[in-house]
C-alpha cells in the first residue's frame, strides 16, 4: 500500500514508460474536404488506418463504422478507401464544409506511423510534453474508467 504521493509517482512511471518518446501535444484543423463524397479530411484520417496497418484510438466523441466488404486505399491515396463510413463527431455526422479540431501528438502530426494526411492540417498549435498532459489527465480523473468499446462498429 502507498499514499497519494506514492500512487502519483507510480501513474508517471508507467505513464513514461507507455510515453516514452517525449513528443508535444499539438492541436490542428483539418478540412471536412476533399472529397466531399467521403466526408473529408476525417475519413481520409481514418481510412489511412487501413494503408498503414496501425489502428488509432478514437477520443469518446468520435463513433465510426468499419465496412468488412470495403477495399482500403493506397498509400498515395488513403482517401480512395471505402472501408469507413458512418462517422459522428459529438453525436452528429461529420460535414464537409466543416473544420474540425484534432488533438495529436507532434510525432503523428508530423505524419509519423505513416498518417501523412495529418501534415495537411492547418492552425497548428502546440501545447506542452504530451507525458505532462497524459499524468495531468490521469490525476484530473481519478479513478479512470476504461474507453467505451463502441466507438469502433464492423458493419
Amino acid at each position: 500500500m502507498s499514499g497519494p504521493a506514492g500512487a502519483a509517482a507510480d501513474i508517471e512511471i508507467t505513464a513514461f514508460q507507455q510515453v516514452p518518446n517525449g513528443t508535444s501535444v499539438l492541436r490542428l484543423d483539418e478540412s471536412g474536404t476533399p472529397p466531399p463524397s467521403r466526408g473529408g479530411s476525417p475519413a481520409c484520417l481514418l481510412e489511412q488506418q487501413f494503408v498503414t496497418e496501425r489502428t488509432l484510438q478514437p477520443s469518446a466523441t468520435v463513433r465510426y463504422t468499419v465496412r468488412q466488404a470495403g477495399t482500403p486505399g493506397t498509400a498515395a491515396d488513403p482517401c480512395a478507401g471505402t472501408k469507413v463510413e458512418n462517422i459522428v463527431i459529438g453525436g452528429v455526422a461529420v460535414d464537409p464544409a466543416a473544420t474540425y479540431r484534432i488533438t495529436v501528438n507532434s510525432f503523428l502530426a508530423d505524419g509519423g506511423d505513416g498518417f501523412s494526411v495529418l501534415t495537411q492540417g492547418t492552425n497548428e498549435v502546440v501545447g506542452g510534453p504530451d507525458l505532462d498532459a497524459l499524468i495531468s489527465y490521469f490525476g484530473a480523473n481519478r479513478p479512470t474508467a476504461p474507453p467505451a468499446t463502441d466507438r469502433i462498429t464492423v458493419g
